[in-house]
């Protein structure tokens, strides 16, 4: 599953990865991703949404996700979940370079802090994870996300080494 291809891109990213490396790497996996139920281009956000959904699960399952599971544990007792918690909980669950677009528009009502308790249940909460859609990755399109992961943490790391070059022979 995509899960699966997504943990292995992982360590396959030079150094686990930056934030623009993870951030590409996932896009680049909801991108290719063959996910049941979604199709056409203009279904980009929802395969999105979607993948990082089945991200989150594994990271429940394989107890990579405590915070999460604390947030789900308060969101079934009513108590609300802060959008910044949610945040937090992804960078526990070490799903990374997420943006937010991702999912607030899928688990906030308003463009308020707080998610909201039943869209969180209804996506994370017992027995969700039947409801989600299966997605699965080809490895010719992990390669292919995994290379432009790679090739933008290069560009991100020579960007940097570049405007230092400029910097020294200026002052020369």
């Amino acid at each position: 599953g995509v899960a699966i291809a997504y943990q292995a891109a992982v360590k396959a990213l030079p150094s686990g990865g930056g934030p623009t490396a993870l951030r590409e790497l996932f896009l680049g996996l909801a991108r290719v991703a063959d996910v049941e139920g979604v199709q056409g281009a203009r279904s980009g956000n929802v395969r999105e949404f979607y993948v990082l959904m089945l991200l989150l699960h594994d990271g429940l399952h394989c107890s990579r996700a405590s915070a999460l599971r604390d947030l789900i544990s308060r969101a079934e007792q009513r108590h609300p979940v802060s959008t910044d918690e949610f945040q937090d909980a992804l960078k526990d669950a070490r799903v990374l370079g997420i943006d937010d677009a991702v999912w607030k528009s899928r688990l906030c009502v308003a463009s308020g802090p707080t998610v909201s308790s039943e869209l969180f249940l209804d996506y994370l909460g017992g027995g969700s994870f039947a409801r989600l859609p299966r997605a699965y990755v080809a490895e010719g399109a992990l390669l292919e996300a995994i290379v432009d992961a790679v090739t933008a943490d290069y560009a991100e790391r020579a960007n940097h080494l570049e405007r230092l070059w400029q910097r020294h022979s200026v002052s020369l």
